[in-house]
């Protein structure tokens, strides 16, 4: 007979950086709580549980979303922290790195500090703020990277902007290094693609498709 509120996922891969574990294993769940992660084992021993098999499948207490696009503040239109963050959880997603194209930019610790704020309040995920690398994103003057980091981001990127002044990412490399936080760069030379959608060659040109050539995005091609 299986009990109620007795749960064993079996055979799946547990991955739990936090734990170390990395390996084929038996999730065993009561009431709602984990009360053991164990080599396979066996249905002898799993009379009264509720058996989910996850073979082949993950088994993770949560993922990470390292680009996400919550809009919010300013393009709610688009998604909000809310919606976003319950979208994340119904993916597995327990942290979701927050790009910072809203409206206002997160180029200043006030915005920063606001959407902080306000994810506390209208998440259900974790939300982990990117600042962007230069004012306005617009790639011609740096953000105030330290203020930023203060304020609580886990890295800079001006998004799908990518920057194209070499002298402002070597000055945004050299602040990023001395705060300890990475820079998310948008690998692209947006001179060399021309404005393509999809990647130049023979399919494009058949589809009758702008195409932008590889070298825009290639080591030889970006600056």
């Amino acid at each position: 007979m299986v009990a109620r509120n007795k749960l064993a996922i079996t055979g799946g891969r547990v991955i739990d950086p936090g734990e170390e574990i990395d390996q084929i294993s038996d999730v065993l769940i009561s009431n709602g709580r984990i009360e053991k992660i164990t080599l396979r084992t066996g249905e002898s021993k799993l009379d009264g549980y509720e058996v989910i098999d996850a073979t082949g499948m993950i088994i993770s207490p949560g993922f990470i979303d390292l680009h996400t696009h919550l809009r919010d503040p300013g393009q709610e239109w688009k998604e909000t922290i809310t919606s976003g963050t319950h979208a994340a959880a119904s993916g597995g997603f327990t942290t979701v790195c927050a790009m910072p194209n809203t409206d206002p930019v997160q180029d200043s610790a006030g915005t920063v500090e606001d959407v902080i704020r306000r994810s506390a309040v209208d998440g259900i995920v974790r939300v982990l703020p990117i600042g962007a690398i230069s004012v306005g994103q617009r790639g011609k003057q740096l953000a105030p990277m330290g203020e930023l980091a203060d304020a609580g981001v886990i890295g800079f990127s001006d998004d799908g902007n990518p920057v194209e002044d070499a002298n402002l990412m070597r000055q945004a490399l050299a602040y990023s290094a001395e705060v300890g936080l990475p820079v998310i760069n948008h690998a692209e030379d947006k001179k060399i693609a021309g404005g393509g959608v999809m990647t130049a060659g023979l399919v494009a040109t058949r589809l009758g498709l702008a195409g932008a050539p590889n070298e825009a995005e290639s080591r030889d091609g970006c600056p």
